[in-house]
């Protein structure tokens, strides 16, 4: 039966087993999570970030009982210097008092006396497998001693500890919320309307759980609480409490009960008009986000590069509330860069960029970032894939160019496990594809940029093709100067819509939206025309076919650049428009939408962050809140609204004179693996 001292408030866990498996265990420690290692009898504290292996030891029970290591080390350099917090010691649930951290010092370091008795009990203590009879009844005059039935008795502790034994047989081993209903990923801020999964872990010394009475009662209504199974609850909040939410969990058999309780403050409850913004990135490196994508349960991953030592892949995977759960890099030889990132029906994670010797490169992965299949694609040298989609059979489709001829747009067909089904290339004439979208038939439309001299400089390229990538047709589009097409969204009607940026003025770009039909018949077309440059390089539309599209926009007064979004209607009517930014330039690279509506964008910031550029990912909710935001952690950007109007283009538009080829491709499948990495992460709500 487990004692319970009277101790502080956070919780943390205590595990052990031997070196072996902790290093085959391939998610990041939590950091809650204090793990002993019963073959080298180490300490290490988790981070939510690194994997045991790459964990810095603790001290070692060996030289804490020499004497060259203290075991005061394992509260000061394994835990937080905090007198806000609570231990559990394999499930051994403490609960608050005014107890402080320095008292608990006190107690490891009576603990660690040289004679036999005090050995004992440190090894029992750390060792989870060990907490059985160790001979001791009591411990000497201001020592603690385990005995048998995982329960701790004084020798003749000092009055500040306040010990609660219970004869009870039932008990509640401790109580924990979480974001997944896997229980791995432990909740500190909450988003009214969020589901969360709140455990308990009780224990009768005669039945089984399932015999047990289990509830979990609110001390407020603005919370709904479904019971699952085992002592799993869903916990959703419905608004923001005015005051602590307190959480009562109990058991009870027959005549046995037991309860206790947790407590969730108020300000860690947002509401989903809050903005969070999170900016992740090295203390001198140039890291940054080119596109996100959300899983079916509301998980975001953001693609990028690293620029710790040379250029790296990056792909980052948050919770919905943008906790960060895990980072990956890919460094082949020579540098990597990753570009677009894309889930099918199955939550499985397709990546595409370009390998270091200049092939394509795509990758897919499982939804923890474990890579299942990497295939490299040979056409000639400075080969890149730029974009990724995926049709409604699970087919993948990625688009990106090559120096076979000039230098060509190049589209590749794949089933779900990397096969190549078909190719085309774009050639001849200089052009690229930057981005791919398929409509309700699985048609493909690749768009781009290509300089066939045609209108100017550089012009906009959208080509369509069949789902067999059958060449349907080819439009440039431009005016006098340059234009480029950067991204493509397709609606539940089929609308085609593209972002990038047009030339009326040589050398200041304007941010550029455009609407075909299917016949790539010009719909609408607009120019965003700021203070100076302007661009849009992402574009998504919601469940009910509102646009949004995000880029930068050039600010005056900083003589800097600042992220800009703006959602539009259908008709690209202007509905609302937000800009943030800072001191330094502040750029937004890709848009996406999550089940609710939430828009979740990606890119970079110079103005926050460690670095030079960090990458920046940022949660607003689908009303887009008017009103300027900033935070407390991230305070040097502030978010706010921004009045402008969009001028109608007149650009043109004709056939292309280009008939895609089919090329001679190699297909390459290679063996490699992600790395995990660690960069420093700030994580703030704008209010």
């Amino acid at each position: 039966m487990p004692t319970s001292f009277e101790l502080a408030e956070a919780m943390i866990e205590f595990a052990a087993g031997d070196a072996v498996n902790w290093n085959l265990f391939t998610l990041p420690i939590p950091n809650n999570i204090l793990v002993y290692t019963t073959d080298s009898k180490v300490f290490k504290r988790g981070d939510n970030i690194h994997l045991y292996s790459e964990l810095p030891d603790g001290p070692s029970i060996e030289s804490i009982i020499a004497g060259s290591e203290s075991g005061i080390d394992i509260l000061t350099v394994l835990v937080e210097e905090d007198d806000d917090s609570i231990i559990v010691i394999d499930d051994e649930f403490y609960v608050a008092s005014t107890t402080k951290l320095t008292s608990i010092i006190n107690r490891i370091a009576a603990i660690e006396n040289k004679d036999a008795i005090q050995e004992a009990t440190m090894d029992a203590v750390v060792d989870q497998f060990a907490l059985t009879d160790t001979g001791i009844v009591v411990g000497d005059n201001e020592k603690l001693a385990i005995i048998g039935g995982h329960q701790i008795t004084p020798g003749a502790t000092p009055s500040s500890i306040s010990i609660l034994a219970s004869t009870a047989p039932i008990n509640i081993r401790g109580i924990s919320i979480f974001t997944d209903q896997d229980c791995t990923f432990p909740a500190s801020i909450f988003f009214v309307g969020n589901t969360y999964y709140f455990k308990m872990r009780p224990q009768h010394d005669t039945v089984d759980t399932d015999e047990l009475t289990l509830n979990l009662i609110a001390s407020v209504e603005d919370i709904t609480i479904t019971s699952l199974l085992r002592g799993m609850f869903s916990v959703v909040f419905t608004a923001v409490p005015i005051t602590d939410i307190t959480l009562t969990a109990s058991a009870t058999y027959g005549t046995d009960s037991v309860s206790t309780i947790i407590t969730i403050h108020a300000d860690v409850i947002k509401s989903i008009d809050n903005i969070a913004v999170g900016v992740y990135g090295g203390s001198s490196d140039n890291d940054y986000f080119k596109r996100v994508v959300t899983d079916s349960n509301g998980n975001i991953f953001g693609v990028g590069n690293e620029y710790s030592s040379g250029s790296m892949g990056m792909i980052v995977k948050f919770d919905p509330n943008l906790t960060m759960l895990m980072c990956k890099t890919y460094d082949p030889i020579g540098s990597a860069g990753l570009r677009d990132i894309v889930v099918d029906s199955n939550d499985n994670v397709f990546i595409v960029g370009n390998y270091g010797d200049g092939s394509h490169l795509i990758i897919k992965a499982d939804n923890n970032l474990n890579i299942i299949n990497l295939t490299r694609v040979d056409v000639n040298s400075y080969d890149y894939f730029a974009g990724v989609c995926v049709d409604s059979q699970d087919n993948i489709i990625a688009v990106g160019a090559t120096n076979l001829g000039t230098h060509d747009g190049f589209v590749i067909k794949f089933d779900n496990d990397l096969n190549k089904i078909a190719s085309r290339l774009h050639y001849p004439g200089w052009s690229e594809f930057y981005s791919v979208a398929v409509d309700s038939d699985d048609n493909i439309y690749c768009i781009g940029a290509t300089s066939m001299a045609t209108y100017g400089g550089t012009d906009g390229l959208i080509v369509k093709f069949d789902s067999d990538l059958v060449f349907v047709s080819s439009k440039i589009y431009g005016g006098t100067k340059d234009e480029v097409f950067c991204d493509i969204v397709i609606d539940s009607s089929n609308n085609i819509i593209v972002v990038g940026s047009t030339e009326i003025v040589s050398d200041v770009r304007d941010g550029l939206i455009v609407k075909f039909d299917t016949s790539l018949a010009i719909v609408a077309q607009k120019r965003y025309s700021g203070d100076g440059n302007s661009y849009f390089y992402g574009v998504i539309v919601n469940s009910i076919g509102d646009i949004i599209c995000v880029g930068y926009s050039y600010n005056l007064e900083s003589s800097s650049l600042d992220c800009i979004l703006i959602k539009l209607d259908i008709s690209l009517n202007i509905l609302n428009c937000k800009i943030y930014g800072g001191s330094n330039s502040d750029i937004l690279y890709g848009v996406e939408i999550d089940s609710s509506d939430n828009i979740i964008c990606a890119g970079y910031t110079k103005s926050e962050g460690a670095g030079d550029y960090d990458a920046l990912i940022v949660k607003i909710s689908s009303s887009i809140p008017s009103g300027s935001f900033t935070g407390t952690v991230l305070s040097a950007m502030t978010m706010s609204d921004l009045v402008i109007t969009l001028t109608d283009v007149t650009h043109s538009i004709k056939d292309s004179s280009v008939n895609p080829s089919n090329p001679s491709t190699a297909i390459r499948a290679s063996s490699a693996s992600f790395t995990t990495t660690t960069l420093t992460y700030e994580i703030d709500i704008l209010s």
